[in-house]
């Protein structure tokens, strides 16, 4: 049985020699015609901008980079003087669920970004290489951006990261906060009430007279940019806000070398003696707490009002560059809230000392002068910024390089000036010969 089993294994191995050498000879069967690529779409940068606004023109270089790169399309539409363009602005502004009151704006991806700052062009560039590489475009965030925002009451997700007014908002509320006027006022006040020798009477009443100051200053500065805002923003706009910031400087740091000569921005001697009779009433043990509290409200809505001279000037900057920039109603509710907090930063401290210490000191004529000299030279190096380069105050670094050059500033005028003002000394006199003439002259003979 063993030479049968053999043959059979060779003849299988026969067969299957055959098989390969018919396939490899027989020619190749012709390949299946391979599919056309399907072609790749196109992106598209929808850019909503406002002639005359500095950050569109800031941000119009970058986009043009972007649309320089294959299959990415930028269409660009003014809305400040094309109603056309404006109703396309509400209409993309809606179908991403934000409101279209801030230009620049950019559309893509599903995706919308209001403002110009870097958070925000990172987060563009992302996008963009993220449907380029066919991507979702969520996935294109940045790196940390969701752990910067925050949920604000009353405001909603406001993403800090992004915000890049947030530094000269602080900036400028606490150069603000520092003004002679308000300082002057309270410490009067709280004289008055010390008096009583009622820490809790102090308390409720000076804390009564800040909140009520600060609502008023709050309604100012919200009227303000809501007049900014109505107004077409363009290059008169920003000359006309530059030297309004011109005279205020010019005027404040005339008070200091010249304090009540001319103009001044300042309470009127006038006013001055009512403000003192106020904080009197005030201190009356009689009076029961309501009308005292009615009586504070009124006095420090007053007195208020009367103070928006001396510090017109810092407000107006700060309305200008959020109005500028296109700042949405959240967000300026926010950097409000913000700069009231700041701007009230002073005050609280000599409240909290006198309610502490029940005992205060008074504003005097130098500490106003000085007060009014770094504000004024603050607010002149704020009005070239303003002319040359306003994007400088968005960035964290340059904000805090405008302030130092305004303190450097001061401090050299102050350090020229105390040098000038040095009383110099008087000549030594000169011994004199006690010889007489005759004398001298028989020596020279």
């Amino acid at each position: 049985m063993a030479a049968p089993v053999g043959r059979w294994r060779v003849l299988v191995a026969a067969l299957a020699a055959l098989v390969s050498v018919v396939a490899a000879a027989a020619p190749a069967a012709p390949a299946a015609p391979a599919a056309p690529a399907a072609e790749q779409p196109r992106i598209t940068i929808t850019f909503f901008w406002g002639d005359g606004c500095p950050h569109c023109e800031a941000l119009r270089p970058f986009l043009d980079e972007l649309d320089a790169r294959p299959r990415v399309d930028l269409v660009a539409f003014e809305v400040w003087y094309d109603a056309d363009n404006r109703g396309r602005f509400v209409r993309a502004a809606a179908a991403h669920g934000i409101e279209a009151s801030a230009v620049p704006a950019v559309f893509a991806g599903g995706r919308a970004w209001i403002g110009d700052s870097d958070a925000n062009r990172e987060s563009i560039a992302a996008t963009v290489e993220a449907l380029l590489a066919g991507e979702p475009a969520r996935a294109a965030q940045p790196e940390g951006e969701d752990e910067e925002v925050v949920d604000v009451p009353l405001v909603g997700r406001h993403d800090l990261a992004g915000d890049s007014l947030v530094w000269a908002t602080a900036l400028i509320a606490l150069a603000d906060g520092f003004n002679p006027c308000s300082l002057w006022v309270l410490t009067i006040l709280l004289a008055m009430l010390l008096r009583t020798g009622s820490r809790g009477r102090v308390a409720l009443i000076g804390g009564a007279y800040l909140v009520t100051a600060a609502a008023v200053y709050g309604v100012f500065l919200a009227g303000l940019f809501g007049a900014l805002t109505v107004v077409d923003y363009s290059w008169w706009l920003r000359i006309g806000v530059a030297a309004f910031a011109f005279a205020f400087a010019a005027v404040n740091v005339k008070d200091y070398f010249w304090f009540g000569r001319g103009v001044s921005l300042t309470i009127p001697d006038r006013y001055k003696p009512r403000i003192a009779r106020g904080g009197r009433s005030l201190a009356f043990e009689d009076r029961r707490l309501p009308a005292v509290l009615a009586l504070t409200v009124g006095l420090a809505a007053g007195v208020s009002l009367l103070e928006l001279p001396c510090t017109a000037g810092f407000p107006v900057v700060w309305s200008n560059l959020l109005a500028s920039r296109g700042t949405s109603d959240a967000e300026f509710a926010l950097l409000l809230s913000i700069y009231l907090v700041i701007f009230l930063v002073d005050e609280l401290v000599v409240f909290g000392v006198a309610v502490t210490a029940m005992r205060i000191g008074r504003v005097e004529e130098r500490h106003g002068r000085l007060l009014k000299l770094g504000g004024g030279v603050l607010m002149g190096v704020l009005a070239v910024v303003m002319l040359v380069d306003p994007g400088l105050l968005e960035r964290p670094a340059g904000a805090v390089a405008v302030f130092g050059v305004a303190a450097a500033i001061t401090a050299a005028t102050l350090l020229a000036h105390g040098l000038w003002r040095r009383p110099r000394r008087p000549p030594v006199p000169r011994p004199r010969d006690r010889r007489s003439p005759r004398r001298e002259s028989i020596q020279r003979g």
